[in-house]
């Protein structure tokens, strides 16, 4: 309806994480990690809970009408 891609909406970024520093912000739209499309919250969280602390991965993100690719670690989960 809108010409946006399937994923999900990101809210929120602590401004000391890792995807702050490779430039997500808030109201990008995260495609897919590592190839695999994500949509709901469940669906990340299943795809996040095969990866340890250190692991790298490939975050496909949409922003002002064009897709990019950032390289993120992942980190302990705040909270």
């Amino acid at each position: 309806y809108y010409h946006l891609p399937a994923g999900m909406f990101i809210t929120g970024v602590a401004a000391d994480s890792d995807a702050a520093v490779q430039g997500v912000e808030n109201g990008d739209i995260l495609v897919s990690l590592d190839g695999k499309t994500v949509t709901t919250n469940e669906e990340l969280t299943a795809l996040l809970d095969t990866y340890s602390v250190g692991d790298t991965l490939q975050a496909v993100l949409y922003r002002d009408h064009s897709q990019f690719t950032v390289t993120l670690t992942v980190e302990e989960a705040i909270g």
